[in-house]
Formats: structure tokens, sequence, C-alpha cells
């Protein structure tokens, strides 16, 4: 069992599957993370995600019943492990050059773009647009995300996405350049239509997350 990243729905049922379920029937199977995403997640300091990994993976841990793996590590024959951190600091991908086939978790999506939220003292989106680059590089024939039905073409898919984040960038330098002092101002600008509490959260961090990334490529300063 693989965990592509630790976002709460794609752990939340882990000591489920684990305790009841996968061992009894699989008694020497383990559960594979990224050490990546591991180690940056077990040295968070948010109190919601350190609940989450407290619930979903420190137990699987302290059971001895999780190994970590690092990118290149084969996951059987077929299958390899991509590091393709963005949508979280260490997220993976599950890729067979020989079926050439990706199994994406959340890094591409069939019909919308991934959420990339600013993490302190990293550059998300810079990350993600590297991914994408080298996972256009691959050869692949079918994706099969996380989140909706399979589908083909990654490299148009990522070239659109390229394109799409390119175009916030501007529209977030013309809203500074309007008036907009702070990530929620932009955000206001960005959006036209009302946004609940939690989409208005992600809009944010994505906000600052391109914020970071022009501000380390010097098109903006602080």
């Amino acid at each position: 069992m693989l965990c592509t990243h630790l976002h709460v729905d794609h752990v939340g049922w882990n000591t489920m599957l684990v305790d009841r379920r996968w061992v009894p029937t699989f008694p020497s199977a383990r559960y594979l993370m990224g050490r990546i995403e591991f180690d940056h997640r077990k040295n968070d300091r948010d109190p919601v995600r350190v609940a989450i990994f407290d619930d979903s993976i420190r137990p699987i841990a302290c059971a001895g019943l999780m190994d970590l793996v690092d990118p290149g590590h084969d996951v059987c024959d077929e299958l390899s492990l991509i590091s393709t951190p963005g949508h979280s600091p260490g997220h993976i991908c599950l890729y067979s050059p020989d079926l050439k086939v990706l199994f994406s978790g959340d890094h591409i999506l069939n019909e919308i773009t991934p959420n990339i939220s600013w993490h302190p003292g990293s550059d998300a989106l810079g990350d993600y647009l590297e991914s994408l680059e080298r996972v256009g590089r691959l050869e692949i024939e079918h994706i099969y995300p996380a989140h909706g039905a399979p589908f083909s073409g990654h490299r148009e898919w990522i070239r659109e996405t390229a394109a799409h984040h390119a175009r916030r960038c501007d529209e977030i330098i013309a809203a500074v350049a309007g008036g907009a002092n702070t990530a929620h101002e932009i955000v206001g600008r960005l959006w036209t239509r009302p946004l609940d509490p939690i989409h208005h959260h992600f809009a944010v961090f994505e906000v600052l997350a391109h914020l970071e990334y022009m501000q380390r490529q010097g098109r903006i300063r602080d």
C-alpha cells in the first residue's frame, strides 16, 4: 500500500485498512511512504496536520508496518517511484516504463489543476513546475489519477497547466499594481465568485505560492 502524499483525503482510513482488512489477508504486506513527505510532516507544527499525522501515520510507523522509500525505489518489477514535489513537499508517483503507465496521485488530475499551496521556506510552485517538466519527459500512454477518471495526453495537459500558472502570475502582478496589498485582497480580484471558507483558504495559499515563486524569480519584491 503506497501513500503518494500526506493529505487527509488520502490517509484518513489508513489505520482501518491496516488493522482490520489488509494485514490479516496479507501478513507480509507493508505501508510505503516517501521519506521526504514523512520527515516533513513529522516535523510539522500546524495543529491540524499534526493531528492527521498522529491519527493516520504514527500508529502504522509504531507498529513496524511502514517502509520509508526514496525516489527510484522499485515497488515491484514493473513500478518505480518518481519524485514529484509541488502539491505537497514529498509527493511521489508510480511509473511503469514498460507499460507506459503513471499512477499520478494528485500531481496530474483530469480536467482540473491540483492546488499548489505555499509552505514556509520552500518554492512550492517552482517545485511543481519542475516536477511537471520531469514527468513530461516520460513516455506515458495512460494516467491513473487519485481523483477522477483515467486519461491520456499528459504532455498537452502539462503545457496547458504551465500556461495556466503563467497567466495566474500575470494576474497577480496586475492585481498588485491595481492596489491589492494582501493575499486576501488579491483573491478578491482573481476570483469574482463568492468562495466558501475552505476554498478561500486554498485560494489564499495558492496566491502565496505564486508570490513566493515570483519573488524568487525577481519579478516582485517585499
